[in-house]
């Protein structure tokens, strides 16, 4: 009788005849030789398992839409690919645990967008990118666009918007039939520009050099290489056209500027005019004077070309300027020539404290010196139509109080924008900045952009949460741009309002929807 492995063994054989017999039905084909059933079904199960698992680790890591991205207020929506931008803001519809349902809003530009952001909630990082199939397909309701016309849709970076620019204020001839009329661009220049206008090299004026322009008027003036404007007029020395011809030719014409170019200058308190001199051509009494220099009007040179002029009763320095006009004026005390420096050793002389008109009402008012220039200066502009530098600067570097410059040249030192441009700010740059009005210490803030446009930032309550029992919220705007740790960088009203005016960017200006 079989025993019961014998009759195992004969089952599993005929169990695998029947299989080869179904999978292999050839004459010749053996038992063994009959292919598995899972000898392949299972490196693709693994293979499947694999591929299931890289797309769940794609989705994870490129997931279409980040956790959390339509939380009211918390980010601004970009989508992929169309870069469209979004906000999600709340809305006066709750859901059924009483939270405020969002509702998806298009917005115009990116100062709005951001505007419209809660700080507290955008954790440092207020863009968030989206599938633009996933939010088409999602369920959110969508609302209409909103935003700030003509707001910024660039603005400069933290750092830079506290970072004070270089600022100039350029005329040039307007090319209309109105020799008087002229076309003023204002700049505001970050470090990559700066140097087109502080260089010398550039057009920088030098401290010997000055403009010769005059105002709409007619009102002429010479202003020095470091941004101070002295009228030009008649004096007791000689008249008008006399001092023209000694400061800058008999045939030299003006260049006509602005008011407000005018206004970015500081006002020398005692104008220029050729001096006279009490008592010109009588004896000095003047102690220790030279033998033979006694003469009042007489010109003394000493030691390291400094010049004096003597007086009825005293010696006084003067300044290369003042010698240079008083040459033209003194002339009686040269009966024999042309006036010339009596050159003498300084041990000779011993000249008294005191300055030329130190005396005159107006010195004494604007502090016993008359404060023109030191040197003797030439002319570094040109009238219209003359083919010489006919595009006049006045530059103001650094914080209120910061230093002042001019710049002369015979096209705008930028020249990559419209002759016709109003202003100009470098490509990305910008500031944050505070309006000074004389002394006083606070003013109203300004963000400016490369858009060249300034936009007034409030510093009051601007969220619209305007209740009695509302905490009081300052400089919100300001905070919700990204600027709340950033100083503003004191800028003087007259070069402020050069630039032209762009809306308020505020966050109730920023809800209102724009159904156009």
């Amino acid at each position: 009788m079989a025993s019961r492995r014998d009759e195992l063994n004969a089952y599993n054989f005929a169990r695998k005849r029947t299989v080869a017999a179904f999978l292999k039905p050839l004459p010749n084909g053996s038992v063994d030789s009959a292919p598995r059933p899972l000898k392949h079904a299972v490196p693709g199960i693994v293979m499947a398992v694999v591929v299931l698992a890289g797309f769940g680790a794609c989705g994870m890591i490129s997931p279409v839409a980040p956790k959390g991205w339509d939380t009211p207020e918390a980010g601004i929506i970009v989508t992929d690919p169309s870069a469209t931008r979004y906000v999600v803001l709340k809305s006066d519809t709750k859901d059924k645990s009483g939270k405020s349902v969002g509702v998806l809003h298009p917005v115009l530009n990116l100062a709005s967008a951001k505007l419209l952001l809660d700080p507290k909630k955008t954790g440092g990082d207020s863009v968030k990118k989206v599938k633009e199939k996933f939010l088409d397909d999602s369920d959110i309701t969508q609302g209409s666009m909103v935003g700030i016309p003509y707001a910024p849709d660039r603005m400069p970076a933290t750092k830079d918007a506290g970072t004070a620019k270089t600022w100039a204020l350029c005329q040039q001839p307007s090319g209309g039939s109105d020799e008087a009329s002229v076309q003023q661009t204002v700049f505001v220049l970050d470090k990559s520009d700066e140097s087109k206008v502080t260089s010398p090299s550039k057009g920088r004026l030098g401290s010997t050099q000055a403009l010769y322009v005059q105002d709409k008027t007619g009102k002429p003036y010479l202003v020095s290489s470091n941004g101070v404007a002295y009228q030009l007029v008649d004096g007791p020395g000689g008249d008008f056209d006399s001092l023209i011809a000694t400061l800058f030719g008999a045939e030299a014409k003006p260049q006509t500027v602005s008011d407000d170019w005018l206004n970015t200058l500081r006002q020398a308190p005692v104008p220029i005019s050729l001096p006279s001199v009490d008592g010109l051509a009588g004896t000095s009494t003047a102690p220790d004077l030279p033998a033979g220099h006694n003469k009042v009007g007489t010109l003394i040179e000493g030691a390291q070309n400094q010049k004096y002029l003597v007086e009825k009763d005293r010696l006084i320095a003067i300044t290369d300027f003042e010698a240079s006009l008083l040459k033209e004026t003194v002339g009686t005390a040269y009966p024999s020539g042309a006036p010339e420096y009596m050159k003498v050793q300084q041990t000779d002389i011993h000249p008294t404290e005191g300055s030329l008109y130190d005396n005159a009402p107006a010195v004494k008012k604007a502090g016993g010196k008359l404060n023109w220039p030191k040197q003797k200066v030439t002319r570094a502009n040109a009238a219209p139509g003359t083919g010489g530098k006919d595009v006049s600067c006045s530059v103001y570097q650094g914080d209120n109080g910061g230093s002042r410059s001019l710049w002369a040249g015979k096209s705008l030192p930028i020249g990559k924008i419209s002759a016709s441009a109003s202003s100009y700010v470098s490509p990305g740059s910008g500031m944050l900045y505070q309006e000074q009005t004389g002394s006083s210490a606070s003013g109203f803030n300004y963000l400016v952009t490369d858009t060249g446009l300034r936009y007034h930032l409030p510093v009051n309550n601007d969220s619209g949460n305007t209740a009695g029992s509302a905490k009081k919220e300052v400089n919100q705007s300001k905070a919700r741009l990204g600027y709340g740790e950033v100083n503003a960088v004191k800028v003087p009203a007259v070069w402020s309002q050069l630039l032209p005016s762009g809306p308020d960017l505020t966050t109730d200006a920023a809800k209102q929807t724009q159904n156009s």
